[in-house]
């Protein structure tokens, strides 16, 4: 079997189309308002449905064309059908690769887990250890605060005010929106949320780097003190790169003067660094480098 994206894709039509008419029936959002749960919360704002999509666009099955703005919550970095992709998937086909292995090992996660410790720093390298999780990141931050706590042996987390980590029953619990964990018992505990400095909504009122300052020493403070309440956490979790703005969790763009105050001693600084500068190139840009 052979995908040929551009056989199954008409031309994308040019200028401005008007919205498809949500008054009208449509028999695919009819099957699924009655065979899916209201877990489904895309397709309840967004009432589509979708046939094709190449790079940006997608086409419903009304053959409207969008510009995919939402790219699966940041999920297609290089878009629908990238040809990259799709050879990559025609050459699996073709050579007869297994898909679904569990945890067994194949050619091709060989050589992704290959390429991937490639783009580390040898120093990290050579002690790291991969662990797949499922496709997701809230299954990501599960594994984290899992590992975290046996490393540490602590308990505690600490998180941030507008902070979201994923809608499972664990990152609900680090999660700051309270909409979707109202009516939930039984989350996370010893959860602790930190003030978080939104330029627009300083928790202080302040704003600027006189927010952010206040927000590093408010977190060094409830560190070091012994009556704060908090006993000495495992870990804090923080999205130092939280650009998108979703309705599932108030996100909002993280003030990089923020991230340097929380990081506290020389041999932090040099670790967080050297990772982040080496493996992702995303230090410098919050001042840490």
């Amino acid at each position: 079997m052979t995908v040929h994206v551009d056989e199954m894709w008409q031309a994308i039509p040019t200028g401005c189309v008007p919205p498809r008419d949500l008054s009208l029936a449509n028999p695919y959002l009819e099957r699924q308002a009655a065979r899916e749960s209201n877990a489904r919360s895309y397709p309840r704002r967004l009432p589509l449905a979708l046939s094709k999509g190449k790079g940006i666009h997608v086409q419903d099955t009304d053959g409207r064309t969008y510009i995919d703005c939402l790219a699966c919550a940041g999920a297609l970095a290089l878009g629908h059908n990238h040809p990259v992709v799709v050879e990559a998937i025609n050459r699996m086909l073709r050579d007869g690769l297994p898909f679904q292995t569990l945890d067994l090992t194949t050619p091709v996660k060989d050589g992704f887990v290959g390429m991937l410790f490639d783009c580390l720093p040898p120093a990290f390298a050579d002690g790291a250890k991969i662990q797949f999780c499922g496709p997701s990141g809230a299954d990501a931050v599960e594994a984290a605060i899992k590992l975290v706590k046996i490393a540490r042996e602590r308990r505690t987390i600490l998180a941030f005010h507008g902070a979201y980590h994923g809608m499972t029953h664990g990152t609900l619990g680090l999660t700051g929106h309270l909409a979707p964990k109202q009516a939930l018992s039984g989350l996370m505990p010893d959860v602790h949320f930190l003030p978080f400095p939104y330029e627009y909504r300083c928790p202080f009122g302040v704003g600027g780097e006189k927010g952010s300052r206040l927000s590093a020493a408010y977190i060094e403070r409830l560190l070091d003190d012994p009556n704060s309440g908090v006993v000495e956490p495992a870990a804090m979790i923080l999205e130092v790169r939280r650009g998108l703005i979703l309705e599932l969790g108030g996100r909002h763009n993280c003030v990089v003067r923020f991230l340097p105050p929380l990081i506290v001693t020389a041999e932090q600084i040099d670790t967080i660094a050297t990772i982040f500068s080496e493996a992702v190139k995303a230090a410098e840009e919050q001042g840490v480098a």
